[in-house]
């Protein structure tokens, strides 16, 4: 045949039980110019190299839906003398104190769900492009993203929200204008 005079290698594969394992000594040894790969090592690397990727995803996700919380806090604690004085407004136009809660109780709700979707969507793409262009693999559902984005952080949000808010249910009308005047 036409390629007799040329140089030639050939590949094969064979599968060796743990029990058999130490054979792989004696075949490098029987054959010197042979390359044994043990794939169970290199897939067992590959493994553990997507999941530190994976937790490092989950890490990006987790480091910014906690400074997003501290961000809202941040604004809350600048907006409450505004906040305040909106209540005094509502109050002042007869408003109850139970409606004005609902008002401010139905408003964080709502920050914190989009705040959790805005997240929640960007750990998917920053997932997609991952899993898509550097590890080629396919894409794997997280459930604990699910409940961080949009069942804890809308309750921290509203917690936090609440706890701004909540003094004003003991106060007149009176001194929470007064203290948007200073």
């Amino acid at each position: 045949s036409t390629l007799d005079e040329f140089p030639s290698t050939y590949i094969t594969s064979l599968y060796l039980t743990e029990q058999q394992r130490p054979l792989i000594s004696s075949f490098v040894k029987n054959y010197p110019s042979a390359t044994f790969f043990d794939l169970d090592f290199v897939l067992e690397r590959a493994h553990s190299i997507i999941e530190k990727v994976g937790y490092a995803v989950e890490a990006i996700l987790y480091f910014s839906l906690i400074s997003s919380i501290l961000v809202f806090i941040a604004i809350e604690m600048i907006l409450r003398r505004y906040r305040l004085y909106s209540v005094a407004i509502f109050k002042a136009v007869g408003a109850s104190t139970k409606l004005i809660q609902k008002i401010f109780r139905t408003e964080f709700i709502l920050i914190g769900l989009f705040s959790g979707l805005i997240a929640y969507v960007l750990n998917m793409m920053v997932t997609l492009i991952i899993t898509h262009y550097v590890i080629d693999g396919g894409f794997i559902f997280n459930p604990k993203t699910v409940i961080l984005c949009f069942v804890i952080t809308p309750l921290i949000v509203y917690c936090a929200g609440y706890l701004s808010i909540d003094r004003t249910k003991r106060q007149p009308i009176g001194s929470l204008l007064k203290e948007r005047g200073s």
